[in-house]
């Protein structure tokens, strides 16, 4: 059994709506002209808006069970954008709107015998209004004077740059510079920290410096590596890790993470991960159309041999040439790219070539980030403009929608 209809707007789209739905599938009419209200149009009443509310409140729940709103007034999108702030005023949330039914549905009999679960009502109007309204404010806000996140996101960006903090303070004796890249490259230039819904950090690191911190976490911390087939696990083929130990990196695919122990495996939720990616020297005459054509290549062979990849890439591009041990252009990794590639294939995500000249990045500065001082390129618009990042105080289309877990926007107000 299908829901009766009320039709909210009595006026010439009201009358049209009466003919194509049926008046036996009407229970009555809503207007907010109080001349109407009272009156009938054919043989439905026009009740006003505060006795629909009266009616949705005797009803309560049984009021969704047993009826559906269908908003049809005929003057403007804002117009219908008004009685829908009426409605959802009141607790009603699940209406449809009468252009937008007569858009997809060619009967008034098919729309309410509809499979609900896939199309739960027609809002495309509004949607409309809303991307309008949310073009200006992408034109007209300043990214750099974003307010930060709030609630347990801010809780958990806090902690990861404290932990980061940390363990810079842990590996000091290295005498190493990991700098900041990505995101948070692009946070600490536009925000001074945290992109207000990022959550992880990401940074470079040569790779001779890359080398000595993967021994170091062998001596003082614990290395997982990537085994293939997902599995990671220790030199002595254990999966988890002792308590005495404070650090552990996961090594593989492109890069390493470095997680806070927790006593498990490193795939387990963590309060701090933190991305750290090698970034090589390449033969001086090495182009971004040299990197680009060899990213296809390393692409086409993960695509091949997953987990293969990783082994083969070092050694093949360092006895070609292409990797050398300094030079006057760096860049990440095909090995790494080649990964990222595959994964922003997936969303639909452009993937950039990453390759430099050195002067960019040499010599490092430091810069601010929430709070803290790490290193960054030394031409910070260059590095981010590689990364593909653009006009870097654009926002862009996905703002506000949280990077590692999209659906939390929903449920966690930050």
């Amino acid at each position: 059994m299908h829901k009766r209809l009320i039709i909210f707007g009595a006026g010439r789209n009201g009358d049209d709506a009466y003919h194509f739905f049926g008046g036996e599938n009407i229970l009555c009419f809503v207007d907010n002209n109080e001349k109407m209200v009272g009156t009938k149009l054919h043989d439905k009443k026009i009740i006003s808006f505060n006795e629909l509310k009266e009616l949705k409140e005797k009803l309560e729940e049984k009021f969704e069970q047993s009826y559906e709103v269908i908003v049809s007034v005929s003057k403007t999108r804002w117009a219908t954008l008004a009685i829908v702030n009426q409605l959802q005023g009141i607790g009603i949330d699940d209406y449809s709107i009468y252009m937008d039914v007569r858009k997809r549905w060619k009967t008034g009999s098919t729309f309410m015998q509809r499979d609900r679960f896939r199309y739960p009502y027609e809002q495309e109007t509004i949607l409309e209004i809303y991307q309008v309204q949310f073009d200006y404010l992408m034109r007209h806000t300043d990214a750099a004077h974003l307010l930060p996140a709030t609630g347990s996101l801010r809780e958990a960006q806090l902690n990861t740059a404290d932990r980061a903090n940390e363990f810079f303070t842990w590996i000091q004796e290295l005498e190493i510079a990991p700098f900041m890249i990505a995101g948070t490259l692009l946070g600490a230039v536009r925000h001074k920290g945290f992109i207000p819904w990022d959550d992880d950090l990401d940074f470079g690191l040569m790779y001779d410096e890359y080398i000595r911190l993967i021994q170091y976490m062998e001596e003082k911390g614990k290395i997982f590596y990537h085994r293939g087939n997902n599995i990671w696990e220790t030199k002595e083929g254990n999966c988890s890790c002792p308590l005495e130990v404070q650090y552990v990196a996961a090594y593989g695919l492109g890069y390493m993470q470095i997680y806070l122990n927790t006593g498990a495996s490193h795939v387990k939720e963590n309060p701090f991960i933190m991305d750290i990616f090698p970034v090589y020297y390449f033969e001086n005459g090495y182009t971004k159309e040299n990197y680009a054509r060899d990213l296809k290549k390393w692409y086409r062979r993960r695509e091949e041999n997953f987990d293969e990849v990783d082994k083969l890439y070092l050694r093949e591009m360092t006895s070609s040439g292409i990797i050398c041990n300094k030079s006057e252009r760096v860049g990440l990794g095909h090995d790494l790219t080649s990964f990222l590639k595959s994964q922003h294939d997936i969303n639909g995500r452009k993937f950039d070539t990453k390759i430099w000249n050195a002067e960019v990045l040499f010599p490092l500065q430091k810069l601010s980030f929430e709070g803290y001082e790490w290193y960054a390129s030394q031409c910070t618009e260059a590095w981010l403009k590689g990364e593909g990042y653009g006009d870097i105080m654009r926002l862009p289309s996905r703002v506000g929608v949280y990077v590692h877990d999209k659906d939390r926007v929903f449920w966690d107000k930050y």
